[in-house]
């Protein structure tokens, strides 16, 4: 027991950085909800045309998440995990942008998935296996709890947003503050040199 206290008091901060990160997966799943009526509205859509971007972007998630495997192991745990949060909340900023076309509707949510690619669980987890031994299942799980983080927070969020500021800039809005709440956190406490490779 001993052990595995010792382990959360060395480390605890890299598991919280690894969680605000991780937070940042479920922006495009559970932040999006909120917007589909008023894109639909604007493009004269149906549900599923506006609900096809997530489709599309799992889709292409199959093959671009070996790619992000890939960068962990060549450019740091750390260094990708960043990057990942970066795009993410820009790509989701930038649907803001999306003209009503099929083809830009594809390419918003292209640009998404590999954001998405960069920042899947063992992205965040891989350095909390490496620091915890004796309490390493639940440090990664505390890690992923990140993305019910999301799940509770950010549709309130954009609601908020788009009453106020209309469906773009609340899209704008919403990126913004996650990542202005979530990366310096990120950037301060997801790091333990021992366990990056880069």
């Amino acid at each position: 027991m001993d052990d595995v206290r010792g382990e959360w008091r060395r480390h605890w901060t890299v598991d919280l950085g690894g969680m605000m990160g991780y937070s940042c997966i479920g922006l495009q799943t559970f932040a999006f909800g909120p917007f589909v009526v008023a894109i639909q509205s604007e493009f004269g859509w149906s549900r599923a045309a506006v609900m096809s971007g997530l489709t599309m972007m799992s889709g292409l998630g199959i093959g671009l998440n070996i790619l992000g495997g890939v960068a962990v192991d060549k450019f740091g745990s750390r260094r990708v995990a960043l990057l990942g949060q970066i795009l993410l909340c820009g790509a989701f900023a930038a649907v803001s942008r999306a003209t009503g076309s099929t083809m830009d509707w594809v390419m918003h949510w292209s640009l998404m998935a590999v954001a998405i690619a960069l920042m899947q669980g063992p992205t965040w987890t891989g350095m909390v296996a490496q620091l915890f031994s004796r309490g390493r299942g639940l440090a990664i799980a505390a890690v992923l709890t990140g993305s019910s983080v999301t799940a509770a927070v950010t549709p309130l969020l954009a609601t908020a947003l788009l009453q106020g500021v209309g469906w773009r800039m609340a899209l704008v809005g919403t990126s913004l503050i996650w990542l202005a709440v979530t990366f310096p956190l990120s950037a301060a406490l997801f790091i333990a040199r021992k366990a990056l490779s880069g």
